[in-house]
């Protein structure tokens, strides 16, 4: 969590991480609702909910294995139920709400991987040493810079204690206390090379979409974390002990963590293929923040996740809003709207003008000094209007939504407004 906070703040995961506890709540209560509080008990149907679309709408690598959990779970009820139709009825009305509201992510997402086949997050898999994991634990350290991952992430110092803890008094645990610590040492163990992670990707290449092994500490410090607080009955009384416990642990490497980098320099320097400079390195402000997305960062960071392969290619001369006529890239002024933006530029014989706005499957309508023109797809993945005669134009583009992103709203709109009526009526989902 600190690591995906403060050293590579992506804020997306950060907003899927905080409702992991609800979620837990949530399936805890659907697999026995008798160590739950009562309004988790009679609520697990709406937290549910609450959680899987939160996280939808935060992030998709999240989404994923979340969604994986709860099948699991799901599955394991219907089993122990042995298919009651009551219990089959009811998970079906959970899923159909929730695709009803999460329908205006699906809906957008799917159309840009299947009709304009964006490239999506990149494809690799980065597997984390059950050593460095160890290592990087029992350090209990925060680095600032740039590292790679596996060098920087950890369950920290106090959990690693706690699975001892746990694993030392594991015949007295409860039935509950021991499902939380096994569900966390299986994710340990995911989160390593102690896992055959080169033989899935072998079967299963679609599994480096998840990108790095460590994704299941979350899990892991979720789990520990309240098996942990479980078993030690905390009260008030010892979450102030704990409390103060993990601050002392945790005082040093914090404060560590904020000098290093209150002395870091800014960052002034774009990347290219042949410098990169480790941005994590350096300060951003408003000055120097669009040299994160200019020049190498730009093609291979978070923006090429979003395009398409021959738009990753033109990035930096579509993020710096470069017209370009007849190969040559031409002064103009702009202005930006609400979906749309306006351009003004003078050329001096006729030519192919390509406007740096991607095409995509929204609908466009482009005005050259109040008429409206055609236009198609550029080298660039952008606009592109042929033929523009020598002169002054005032051109302006605007962007309608189509008809599927409209109906995506209404239909997560419906889903808002049904779980409301249910919830304002005191009437339970899951009944």
């Amino acid at each position: 969590m600190l690591f995906v906070n403060w050293y590579a703040f992506e804020l997306g995961e950060v907003l899927s991480f905080m409702v992991l506890p609800i979620l837990l709540v949530a399936l805890t209560a659907e697999v026995n609702d008798r160590i739950v509080s009562k309004y988790a008990r009679n609520n697990k149907g709406f937290l549910l909910l609450l959680s899987l679309i939160w996280v939808t709408y935060s992030h998709f690598l999240t989404t994923l294995l979340c969604i994986i959990i709860s099948l699991v779970v799901f599955v394991f009820v219907l089993i122990k139920n042995n298919l009651e139709r009551r219990t089959l009825f009811r998970d079906v009305k959970l899923l159909i709400i929730y695709m009803l509201v999460t329908s205006f992510f699906w809906v957008n997402f799917l159309n840009a991987y299947l009709q304009e086949r964006i490239k999506g997050p990149e494809r690799y898999f980065t597997n984390l040493g059950i050593q460095q994991l160890f290592e990087n634990s029992l350090s209990n350290t925060l680095l600032s810079g740039n590292f790679q991952p596996t060098k920087v992430v950890s369950i920290g110092l106090i959990l690693m204690i706690g699975i001892i803890i746990l694993g030392c008094h594991y015949q007295i645990l409860t039935r509950f206390e021991k499902v939380m610590l096994n569900v966390g040492v299986i994710s340990l163990i995911l989160s390593t090379n102690l896992f055959s992670w080169n033989l899935i990707n072998k079967v299963l290449p679609k599994i480096l979409v998840f990108q790095s092994s460590f994704r299941f500490l979350i899990l892991t410090v979720l789990v520990i974390s309240v098996g942990l607080s479980s078993f030690i009955n905390l009260n008030k009384h010892n979450l102030v002990i704990l409390s103060l416990i993990i601050f002392i642990f945790n005082i040093t490497a914090m404060t560590s963590f904020t000098e290093s980098g209150k002395l870091q320099p800014n960052f002034e320097v774009k990347a290219t293929i042949n410098n990169e400079p480790q941005y994590a390195n350096f300060k951003v402000n408003e000055h120097t923040f669009s040299n994160l997305f200019n020049g190498y960062y730009g093609e291979t960071g978070g923006p090429a996740d979003y395009l398409t392969t021959r738009q990753i290619r033109h990035f930096n001369s579509v993020a710096n809003h470069k017209i370009i006529a007849d190969g040559k890239a031409v002064d103009h002024s702009q202005r930006f709207i609400t979906n749309g933006v306006d351009y003004v530029i003078k050329v001096n014989q006729q030519v192919n003008i390509n406007l740096p706005i991607y095409k995509t499957h929204y609908k466009y309508i482009i005005y050259d000094n109040n008429r409206m023109v055609n236009h198609r797809t550029s080298s660039r993945g952008t606009l592109l209007i042929t033929h523009v005669h020598r002169g002054k134009h005032h051109i302006k583009v605007r962007v309608k939504p189509t008809i599927m992103f409209m109906l995506s709203i209404i239909t997560s709109l419906i889903g808002i407004i049904f779980i409301l009526i249910l919830k304002l009526k005191n009437i339970n989902v899951i009944n």
